[in-house]
């Protein structure tokens, strides 16, 4: 006996040939089987299934004195069984063959290999090999809407799953308060996420995140004192970090101002620099302080003409 196999065969034998026996190669593995052992019968096995489950029904098949045919037939235990199609097979090469099929309610089901020709006639034909009965993984759709800025909490990502067998569950990673198909209130980064089936059956996807726009950036807060005398100095070299070039100043009050602070024309206190942010960022803005201190004067030049006699005079006067 094979674990889970059975025969319709009188005596209920199963012949089994080794790789290389008789010159014939496995298709994998060390063992096959001949489905026309010692008379023409059907080889079957008996599952449970759940309504709506698809599965993919895989196997190889070859031919030992020529060209054989074999069917495959799927249906409820005792019947009626559903063909899924007679298959030929010359002698000289393994044909593998993948059918699919829909279970229409739960219960038990019984998949049929069965022998409808054999060249060497009803004892010599149908080798079968590499029989399989999967079930097909969830497969994931993604819509990915980017989050519209750096500081922005307003990526998704939404799944629509097909394949497999529903109900889902999703487990995400990094949406840490998404539990189902659809993953709100993002910002940038990396997010992933393992969709699980009825029957346990796994599909993963990772997702990176990067905003629409670069936030603006005005720089940092300075500062700076100049001299009343002093050259007009250019207030964007008193910013910090790297403010972007393409603000624009205020002068205190909210009046534009050009940028560049003259001690002589202009008034001391705070300058503001705004940088446009590209929507949905916000604006930018950061303040130059100007400090403008008093020039010292020494006067003008004098002359002061004194008798040798004369009592002592102070300068200054």
């Amino acid at each position: 006996t094979i674990p889970c196999w059975n025969t319709t065969a009188s005596d209920g034998l199963l012949e089994v040939w080794g790789n290389g026996f008789s010159g014939v190669p496995a298709y994998t593995g060390n063992q096959f089987i001949e489905l026309n052992a010692n008379m023409v019968s059907t080889i079957y096995q008996d599952f449970s299934a759940q309504q709506g489950a698809s599965v993919a029904i895989s196997f190889a098949h070859r031919g030992r004195a020529g060209t054989d045919v074999m069917g495959v037939e799927v249906g409820p235990v005792g019947g009626p069984y559903t063909s899924m199609g007679s298959f030929s097979a010359g002698n000289t090469a393994w044909v593998y063959n993948t059918v699919n099929y829909t279970f229409p309610t739960a219960g038990t089901y019984t998949l049929r290999f069965t022998s409808i020709s054999a060249a060497g006639g009803a004892t010599v034909g149908n080798f079968l090999d590499a029989i399989s009965v999967n079930l097909p993984q969830p497969v994931i759709a993604s819509t990915v809407n980017e989050p519209g800025c750096s500081a922005a909490l307003d990526g998704e990502i939404l799944l629509a799953v097909s394949g497999g067998q529903a109900p889902y569950t999703y487990a995400w990673t990094g949406a840490t308060s998404s539990t189902g198909a659809q993953a709100t209130d993002l910002g940038p980064g990396p997010y992933s996420v393992a969709v699980t089936d009825a029957f346990g059956c796994q599909a993963t996807a990772s997702y990176l995140l990067t905003p629409d726009a670069q936030p603006a950036d005005a720089g940092a807060d300075g500062s700076i004192t100049l001299c009343s005398t002093s050259t007009p100095a250019a207030l964007f070299s008193a910013l910090g970090g790297t403010p972007d070039g393409d603000g624009s100043w205020s002068a205190p009050g909210g009046v534009p101002f050009g940028g560049v602070f003259n001690p002589g024309t202009h008034i001391p206190g705070v300058y503001t620099y705004t940088v446009s942010g590209t929507p949905p960022c916000p604006d930018a803005s950061a303040f130059v302080t100007v400090v403008v201190n008093s020039a010292s004067s020494a006067g003008s030049n004098g002359a002061l003409a004194l008798c040798s006699t004369d009592a002592p005079e102070a300068l200054f006067s």
